[in-house]
């Protein structure tokens, strides 16, 4: 019997930085609430951001955000992992120096900006639906910080991967799509967000669903007996996944979804 169900949502549920959903996740979640079975978005999206996209079910799920950094519910917070101030700067200096690289700064209720490209801020705001501030100067920001994010508008990997193995052996560094790289507390992932809320739920592994495509979806994976990558996954991920679901074009969570509600939450 499934208990615990867990999804990415860019590349698996909707295209990156989009909100179009398909609305019949939102009849799904409350008929699998009725099962007993809890539905956790689980994304490297902020809370702000997720909370919007799943509004008409906000109150009925759970939230593991900022790539775990953040678990909670509508109404009150369950865990947070901070991030030193240290690397913060360093990263802050360092992506400073890579061009047409853009930096975001993660703090539980908002996301920080120092850029001036109107488009990258407006795709933040109106793709994402973040809530967002612009500030001056990055580096002044004083405040509890979960997650530093870099973007390239077309590809990251090429434009600053060389950051992901220099900083690996601080600090948590991983690619959050085509366009995005994450750095967190090196304890935190999205896997290890699930297992907090799974022994907050008094759920196992084997009684877990998950549904993801990026490499930060990998250590979700781990967390759960039923995994499916969207067919249009990373290979690494597709490799680490038990099974393989349609993508978000085919609405292949939906799928699964819609079929698990019919089984009556067994999964076959």
């Amino acid at each position: 019997m499934i208990r615990f169900i867990a999804s990415d949502i860019d590349g698996t549920l909707v295209a990156d930085g989009n909100t179009n959903i398909n609305p019949e996740i939102f009849t799904l979640i409350p008929e699998l609430k009725k099962m007993g079975i809890h539905f956790t978005a689980a994304s490297g999206r902020q809370y702000g951001s997720v909370s919007k996209l799943f509004s008409p079910v906000k109150d009925d799920i759970f939230f593991v955000v900022e790539n775990g950094g953040l678990i909670r519910t509508s109404s009150k917070k369950i865990a947070s992992t901070l991030m030193k101030k240290e690397y913060v700067r360093q990263i802050i200096e360092e992506a400073r120096q890579i061009p047409n690289c853009e930096l975001l700064l993660c703090l539980e209720d908002i996301s920080l900006v120092e850029s001036k490209d109107q488009n990258y801020i407006d795709f933040l705001r109106y793709g994402y639906n973040n809530d967002i501030e612009v500030v001056k100067d990055l580096l002044a920001v004083d405040q509890p910080i979960l997650k530093v994010s870099l973007y390239n508008e077309n590809d990251i990997e090429t434009c600053a991967g060389h950051m992901i193995e220099s900083w690996n052996h601080t600090l948590k560094a991983t690619l959050a799509g085509k366009q995005w790289i994450d750095f967190m507390n090196p304890v935190v992932n999205k896997g290890a967000g699930l297992k907090q809320l799974q022994q907050y739920l008094n759920v196992k592994p084997e009684e877990t669903m998950v549904f993801g495509d990026q490499l930060n979806d990998i250590e979700m994976m781990h967390q759960a007996k039923y995994s499916f990558a969207v067919e249009s996954a990373r290979e690494e991920t597709k490799r680490a996944a038990s099974a393989i679901c349609g993508s978000y074009k085919n609405d292949g969570v939906i799928e699964v979804l819609r079929k698990l509600v019919e089984q009556g939450g067994v999964w076959e």
